[in-house]
């Protein structure tokens, strides 16, 4: 019964992966956040807060000692709260990111050249993108790309990341095992979400946002311009940041095994990533009502959808023998509901009767 359970929750997981908003919290304002440090060449703009913890040193900015020729337009915040809890909420993306299951296609390929649709890719190693790569979101603007990439990401000069049909830089998730080297003049866009290091070379421009977890970010004439649409529109049920974390015993070693932050960093951002206790029987029961219920609107929105495409586009000369598919299928999605409300129950009778629990995984 479980087994069953765990694969319906990777199913649902998987198709609501496409349509929802990826939570930064209260990263969701700064355009570079660093571990280390922050250098900068020459005449950058980042179009958004900058933030540094637990490092201190920050050259080539106006705000710098001494100062330089690179533009702040939001606020600096070095080795502060504020940027402390940043940098929280940004591990737990990280985090969430890496826990997400791969949905889609291809993995550890040359990314240029290539149209993908929203999913969540994954690459083993490293991923390149020589040209252009293009994201489209098919008219959905909650469309959601994540890529997995397990050591770097590396672009060629004049590289392109293009948005097509309403996808969005905030929805574009970039998961970097180690380090990201953006080549020159590559116009990016999206999230970047490394665990040690960035660098952007001469001329790039992101619309989007770096950060490097544990180490520097280093910027040379570029354009970084915060894209912080998607955060509004971030409801309760989507990735959660550092102040819904539910357990305090495994924040830790959840924090350094994804991120590799060091021994100090883990004890400050692991206060802010957590606050509150496990969960109590009844809450978890309320958490598999919750996917279940999620479970069953996947369904049926996937039902809408092809009854909504049947009806625009087949004659009517084909349409009864079309929707007898279609009623087929309606009474199909009827015996998966009541299998998911019968698990539903098992499980919540398991959970009120004092058994393992752990299933939300």
């Amino acid at each position: 019964m479980r087994s069953l359970y765990a694969i319906l929750c990777n199913i649902a997981f998987a198709a609501s992966a496409t349509a929802q908003s990826f939570n930064l919290g209260t990263a969701s304002s700064f355009g570079v956040l660093a571990g280390s440090a922050v250098t900068n060449t020459g005449p950058t703009v980042i179009d958004g807060d900058l933030g540094l913890y637990p490092g201190t040193s920050h050259t080539g900015f106006t705000t710098s000692t001494p100062p330089g020729p690179g533009i702040v337009t939001g606020a600096t915040n070095i080795n502060d709260a504020v940027a402390m809890n940043a940098l929280a909420d940004a591990l737990v993306a990280y985090n969430a990111a890496s826990a997400m299951a791969t949905t889609q296609g291809p993995t550890g390929m040359e990314l240029g050249g290539l149209t993908l649709v929203p999913g969540v890719y994954e690459f083993d190693s490293t991923a390149q993108i020589t040209g252009d790569l293009t994201l489209d979101a098919s008219n959905d603007p909650t469309a959601l790309f994540v890529f997995k990439i397990g050591s770097s990401l590396t672009t060629a000069s004049n590289a392109n990341v293009i948005l097509l049909r309403g996808a969005q830089a905030c929805n574009v998730i970039w998961r970097v095992g180690i380090s990201a080297t953006l080549g020159t003049d590559t116009e990016f866009n999206g999230i970047i979400l490394a665990s040690t290091s960035i660098t952007a070379t001469t001329g790039v421009n992101n619309f989007g946002s770096l950060f490097a977890l544990n180490g520097a970010v280093t910027l040379d004439t570029n354009t970084i311009t915060v894209d912080d649409t998607c955060n509004a529109a971030v409801s309760s049920s989507a990735t959660p940041s550092s102040t819904t974390s539910t357990s305090t015993s495994s924040s830790s070693a959840v924090v350094s095994s994804s991120a590799g932050l060091s021994s100090s960093s883990v004890s400050s951002l692991s206060a802010s990533a957590s606050s509150s206790s496990a969960a109590s029987s009844s809450s978890v029961g309320a958490m598999v009502i919750t996917t279940g219920a999620r479970m069953v609107a996947t369904i049926g929105v996937a039902i809408a959808a092809i009854i909504e495409v049947t009806v625009q586009t087949v004659t009517t000369a084909a349409m009864e023998t079309i929707m007898d598919v279609d009623v087929a299928m309606v009474a199909a999605t009827g015996v998966i509901t009541v299998v998911l409300i019968e698990v539903i129950m098992d499980i919540i009778d398991e959970v009120k009767g004092g058994g393992d629990a752990i299933i939300l995984t």
